[in-house]
């Protein structure tokens, strides 16, 4: 039997190998593509460019890799049910669970290995890479500004241009928020990124243009020739704060526990986080366990078709996903309820499956 156990588990080793590089670089292309546009019109040095990419790998791993498990295991059983390998051993009194426990152990120990990574690697990573991005853009300001975007890296302000010429702006406008009042607007032809001389702030000045002034519930527009945006400090725009999502557990627990909100959306933000960080971490499991059964009913073996089987899964998985996170973050059902949703109806798919692939 531990033969067979150990057969088993090298089958999956290649497959397992092979779609996590092909997963991984299929979800880090549009990043490539974006880098070499960046390097070759933006100015942003290749070096940077690598910094970012390589800070980008540990999240997409950690969708990549429950995505590898499950192909892996169909193609491997897959294999097997079309080389009558799995009518062999039920030939001769082998059960099916005798090869799906060890493969189910390893998936376990897998998003054991994904509670932690995810947990300390991603965070991690996902928080360097914006405060590396922050502070590559405010290094090379004309690379904030993207024709016909919305900009939103200076604070309290939404920039729209239509061209980008070097450091001149044309046609902007500039949206300013404020709080229990309509948003100030201000048109100007063109604007101007300017560094200080002591090159530690960013000032945008604006001509030839008009502001709507809300006062008071009335609207007054106001003329001006030359209007500046109050400066923007380049060393304090890669101070930037940690994001929920960057949170890791104990940081998490720590501002539950002391439970210091301004508002109860924020409270119910951070659980949906921890919630979020402790179920997407055990994928990996419940994606085999669906996997296993499915591999051996189906009895094909090819790539394509694991891969078609895979993808549904993944497919299904993560758009129950992103409509549970909305759940919660609405709260209409408790994170603590909404978020382990789609592991739970993987869970019961899988086991019914796996009953059904004994019987068989």
């Amino acid at each position: 039997m531990n033969i067979l156990r150990r057969y088993t588990l090298r089958e999956m080793y290649a497959p397992f190998l092979m779609t996590l590089s092909l997963f991984t670089f299929i979800f880090l292309t549009g990043t490539i593509v974006k880098m070499v546009d960046t390097v070759l019109n933006k100015g942003i040095g290749l070096f940077d460019m690598l910094k970012i990419l390589g800070l980008s790998i540990p999240e997409v791993f950690s969708f990549t890799l429950p995505t590898s498990a499950l192909a892996a295991v169909v193609l491997a059983l897959g294999s097997f049910s079309q080389n009558n390998e799995l009518r062999a051993m039920k030939a001769v009194g082998i059960n099916p669970l005798t090869i799906m426990i060890p493969v189910l152990l390893v998936a376990f120990i897998l998003s054991v290995f994904a509670v932690v990574f995810n947990d300390q690697v991603v965070s991690e990573a996902s928080f360097a890479k914006r405060k590396l991005i922050k502070k590559i853009l405010f290094k090379n300001p004309s690379s904030i500004f993207e024709p016909n975007q919305f900009i939103k890296d200076f604070k309290g302000y939404i920039f729209h241009v239509k061209g980008v010429d070097g450091n001149r702006l044309d046609q902007v406008i500039v949206y300013q928020p404020q709080e229990g009042q309509p948003t100030r607007t201000i048109i100007a032809e063109r604007g101007e990124i300017v560094i200080s001389p002591d090159g530690g702030e960013l000032i945008v000045k604006l001509f030839n243009g008009t502001i709507d002034e809300p006062e008071k519930g009335e609207l007054y527009k106001l003329d001006f020739e030359t209007y500046s945006i109050p400066p923007i400090s380049i060393e304090s725009a890669s101070k930037v704060q940690k994001k929920p999502r960057e949170f890791k557990f104990d940081e998490l627990l720590g501002q539950l526990q002391q439970g210091i909100y301004e508002k109860e959306e924020d409270r119910l933000r951070d659980r949906t986080e921890l919630q979020r960080k402790l179920s997407f971490s055990l994928a990996p499991f419940v994606f085999v366990l669906v996997g296993l059964p499915t591999a051996i009913l189906v009895r094909r073996g090819e790539l394509i078709w694991s891969f078609g089987i895979s993808m549904s899964v993944v497919i299904i998985y993560y758009c129950l996903y992103v409509w549970v996170g909305t759940v919660a973050n609405n709260g209409i059902l408790p994170p603590e309820i909404a978020l382990w949703l789609p592991n739970f109806a993987l869970v019961v798919i899988g086991l019914f499956l796996t009953k059904k692939a004994i019987e068989s």
